[in-house]
């Protein structure tokens, strides 16, 4: 009786919350690594190497008493030592934590990362992370890693692997699914959503438990007892032990090739130093259509370098002289053009701009303008440029975009108007003229550009960063630790803001949902002086940060935060562009052409208008009037306007829009 009382309990989803829970996994994990570093010494040597932490050792240390007590008891079905990649007598490292398996995977992808391009950011994203193997994998810099979990409240994304719309198609270069599959009821849609989310020339590990000799999945709904799957899977949590062949048959039908790497591809020193046994075997997968496409664009990219000449390894010109928000929606396209052709690219961009670009691997140099040069500043900048770049790339259909293009490149592509805007000079001037498409998303139109020159394009934004970004704390000591938001209430013109009110309720609501509430804004003295008069008399405090970080340092800050909210401005486009759950707050312009670019990219374009819309990891909120969206400077057609939608939007509707973004994030509401 009192063990039926213990399975119940065990899966009752107040015991899962609470194992999951942030206080309860933060103490195990202090607990765990107080207890391994008062051991460690014990287990200090030279005969092993753990790849993950590594530490030297002189033995690893063997699997729980537990873990065989209940095999045993259970009268599990199978040797112990038949199990694939299973060290029994050498399963934990001491140091760190990591199994055998995890061990495993570090060397492989510390072989495999030798070969990577490291100035280029890969997203990674490992599904129910261990903690060693986490810290490694974070302290690589050409990682963009998360980590993610149905349940656990610790983890970047909160998602369901069977249903993963917070990532979009091809949107991950590398994955890491240990030991998962065998937890899901739907294993095969799992697989499909994993292919799904794998770019074309990624790869990702999927690692279930196997037993040498079965190849057929043993799984039977009768079996739904805590001991019975113990007998029968290996443990009380497991809904199938699969079979060898099976298991690669259903990543096949999935659309994966699967490639089994064992003690003959990594050496047997290798295995015997790490404490991997014998019979372990890595299961590493890719798209089963990357080898075609991967070729086909190849082809495309090799037909356009020969039309316009280009050398190997040209240099490229991108001329994006708009606003900030514009110029960090122009990355994807300079990702795509520097990879693509194996380019050096620089970038021109108004002066003032220029700190979006701040560390972004892409761009090798940065050359600034005035926004309102004086001819002798434009003639002279003429000169600097005059012929120096194999290929400019203008990414606006106007005069001087194109005539700077027209100088700086001996090949040209850029945009023109579909009818007059003096298109006639300006086909002339350009090699390749892409006429502009009105009814394409900002980044979608940039990428046609990579489209013309035959490139494979890249889809997620590269936001400014620091080589080792800060922590909350080390950006504001002064801010609570814990979960926070970030407000910027601030646009860049009075037509794009919400009320007063409205920003000061949300705050309230925030604070009682547990949060800290951190507020941005510029330096300039008209927005600190607005800033003063909102936040002043806040109840409850908020914690003020305006004028006091630069773009990486708000990048930092926001990519750590619980949620953001913002108007359509440049900072709504970081915090998309982040990761961040994200609450836009849109007047009279369509989001449909130049709304935030979630992590990933757009499944779906945008709609023009809409109460709550939601992509990815944002959410556009808007007050749909029958004349939204109206794509005017606020009701009285000036930048300093009023916008009866932003004035009649409802603390209601955004905090709806907050608590599904909060939900994302695992925070309770």
């Amino acid at each position: 009786m009192l063990a039926r009382l213990n399975e119940r309990i065990k899966r009752s989803g107040a015991y899962r919350r609470y194992r999951h829970s942030v206080p309860f996994v933060t103490i195990r994990e202090w607990d765990k690594r107080l207890q391994r570093k008062l051991r460690l010494s014990k287990y200090r040597g030279t005969e092993f190497c753990c790849p993950v932490c590594g530490v030297e050792l002189r033995a690893f240390k063997p699997v729980t008493n537990s873990y065989m007590k209940m095999t045993h008891e259970a009268g599990y079905a199978y040797p112990l030592a038949a199990v694939e990649t299973f060290n029994v007598s050498a399963y934990y490292c001491p140091s760190c934590d990591a199994s055998d398996r995890e061990r495993l995977y570090a060397l492989y992808l510390d072989r495999v990362f030798r070969s990577l391009d490291r100035s280029r950011r890969y997203r990674m994203v490992e599904f129910a992370p261990s903690p060693g193997l986490q810290r490694k994998l974070k302290s690589y810099p050409f990682l963009v890693y998360r980590s993610a979990d149905l349940y656990r409240r610790t983890v970047d994304d909160r998602v369901d692997i069977t249903d993963m719309h917070r990532y979009a198609d091809g949107s991950v270069d590398i994955f890491l699914c240990s030991h998962v599959l065998e937890h899901v009821p739907d294993d095969r849609r799992a697989m499909r959503e994993l292919n799904r989310i794998l770019r074309r020339d990624g790869f990702g590990i999927v690692m279930v438990p196997l037993v040498q000799g079965v190849e057929e999945t043993h799984e039977d709904p009768a079996i739904d007892t805590s001991m019975l799957r113990w007998k029968y899977y290996g443990a009380d949590d497991h809904l199938r032990q699969y079979g060898g062949r099976d298991f690669a048959d259903r990543l096949a039908a999935a659309g994966f090739t699967v490639e089994r790497l064992g003690v003959e591809h990594f050496g047997a020193e290798a295995f015997r130093r790490a404490g991997i046994a014998a019979n372990s075997v890595l299961y590493v997968v890719r798209r089963a259509d990357a080898s075609a496409a991967g070729g086909e664009a190849d082809t495309k990219a090799s037909r356009s370098t020969a039309r316009l000449k280009l050398t190997e390894q040209p240099r490229v010109l991108v001329i994006a002289m708009r606003r900030l928000g514009d110029v960090l929606l122009t990355t994807p396209l300079v990702c795509t053009l520097r990879q693509g052709l194996q380019a050096r690219v620089d970038m021109l961009v108004f002066r003032g701009t220029e700190g979006m670009l701040a560390g972004n691997p892409d761009v090798a140099t940065v050359l600034t303008l005035s926004q309102r040069p004086s001819v002798g500043e434009l003639l002279a900048l003429i000169r600097r440029l005059w012929r120096r770049y194999d290929l400019a790339v203008s990414t606006q259909s106007g005069d001087r975009p194109t005539l700077l293009a027209f100088a700086a490149g001996r090949r040209r592509i850029g945009f023109v108007e579909a009818k007059g805007g003096g298109g006639w000079w300006k086909r002339r001037a350009l090699d390749i003229a892409v006429a502009v498409d009105p009814d394409n998303h900002r980044v979608v139109e940039l990428l046609r550009l990579a489209e013309g020159l035959g490139i494979a394009d890249r889809t997620e934004l590269v936001c400014p960063a620091n080589v080792s970004a800060p922590s909350i704390a080390a950006l504001a000591p002064e801010v609570p630790g814990g979960p926070y938001a970030v407000l910027h209430a601030n646009p860049m013109y009075r037509f794009r803001r919400w009320t007063d009110e409205g920003w000061r309720e949300l705050a309230r609501a925030l604070a009682g949902r547990g949060l800290t509430v951190v507020v941005t804004g510029g330096p300039d003295a008209a927005e600190r002086s607005y800033l003063d008069t909102l936040w002043g008399p806040a109840d409850p405090p908020v914690h003020r940060l305006d004028g006091r970080l630069d773009w990486p340092q708000l990048s930092a800050l926001i990519g750590g935060a619980a949620v953001f909210v913002g108007p359509d401005t440049s900072m709504t486009h970081l915090a998309a562009g982040t990761g961040c759950p994200t609450v836009a707050l849109y007047g009279p312009a369509s989001p449909h052409r130049i709304g935030p670019w979630p992590l990933g990219g757009l499944d779906e374009p945008w709609a023009p208008a809409g109460r709550i819309q939601r992509r990815a990891n944002v959410w556009v909120v808007q007050n749909p009037l029958p004349c939204l969206p109206c794509e005017k400077l606020g009701c009285e057609g000036h930048y300093q306007s009023y916008s009866q939608c932003l004035d009649e939007l409802s603390v209601r509707q955004v905090l709806s829009a907050v608590d599904q973004a909060l939900a994302s994030a695992g925070v309770p509401a």
